[in-house]
């Protein structure tokens, strides 16, 4: 996985804030110090005590205003039992290894070799084969070790749920390929780690911000959810990726942009996946 963390020279965007969220200096009304001073100059002292009183309470009107959007915005989700039951689960299996030495992951592989090889019989855990679906080597266990059991579980989910999909992508179908492509098992690996942390699966604090929040409410709707989200990140990286006409070394930069419009749809609340879809200009 080691070569996704390359990029071209020159081609690393800058993740800075260009500005700060807080009003600088110069954004200061000049004004203000004026009408402070103004106060003075009020013929009596009745006059001034209004306008003190006007100040004072459009203050505090601004103050419980901004309140109520910081909490709209950021305040913590309270979860129904159906979310927070899918939210734990998720957290348990995000964290489960690989294990080659298990039957039910082995198992799990064997059906992913016959959903991308239907016409060719397993032969053990070995083959030069995978390379064909998008591995590094004779032995995807060795990849797993990002996005572990999981990173399985999702690429299987897409195969036996969105077989279209499975076979569009793990092919490359679709599109002005380039000539050096992403390797399609390893970068489904990729979207599974990278989801994990951006919804923070890992961390037991409520969701606060706006794209955990809409994640979160999406887990009433199926108790699939990340994995259908999964799949419709997977086709928008690859939708990207034709859009940019990148090739193999620009596969950190698609992904990246990938991920940022996730989130950015997960942050207006869909109501469903089909909801998500739309917002991604995904076909429906």
């Amino acid at each position: 996985m080691s070569a996704f963390r390359r990029r071209k020279n020159g081609g690393e965007e800058d993740d800075g804030l260009r500005e700060s969220l807080l009003p600088s200096d110069e954004n200061v009304d000049s004004t203000a110090p004026q009408a402070v001073e103004g106060l003075k100059e009020s013929t009596s002292v009745g006059d001034q005590h209004n306008v003190l009183v006007r100040a004072v309470m459009e203050s505090w009107n601004c103050l419980l205003a901004l309140l109520a959007f910081l909490l709209g915005q950021h305040g913590h989700l309270t979860l129904t039992s159906t979310q927070e039951a899918r939210l734990r689960e998720l957290r348990r299996k995000c964290v489960v290894p690989y294990d080659d030495q298990n039957p039910d992951h082995l198992e799990s592989l064997k059906s992913l070799w016959m959903a991308g090889f239907p016409d060719t019989p397993w032969n053990g855990v070995k083959s030069p084969k995978w390379k064909e679906m998008g591995w590094q080597g004779v032995d995807p266990g060795t990849d797993f070790r990002g996005g572990g059991l999981f990173s399985l579980s999702n690429l299987l989910y897409m195969a036996n749920h969105e077989s279209t999909l499975f076979e569009k992508l793990m092919k490359k179908s679709d599109g002005d390929r380039v000539e050096w492509e992403y390797p399609f098992a390893a970068a489904g690996v990729n979207v599974t780690v990278h989801l994990v942390d951006s919804v923070k699966l890992r961390i037991e604090n409520p969701p606060s911000s706006p794209h955990r929040r809409g994640f979160v409410k999406l887990l009433n709707e199926s108790d699939s959810t990340f994995e259908e989200v999964y799949c419709c990140t997977f086709e928008l990286l690859d939708k990207v990726w034709l859009e940019m006409h990148a090739s193999y070394m620009e596969f950190p930069t698609v992904l990246k942009r990938t991920i940022k419009q996730v989130e950015e749809a997960l942050g207006r609340q869909p109501v469903n996946i089909a909801d998500l879809r739309k917002m991604l200009d995904l076909k429906t």
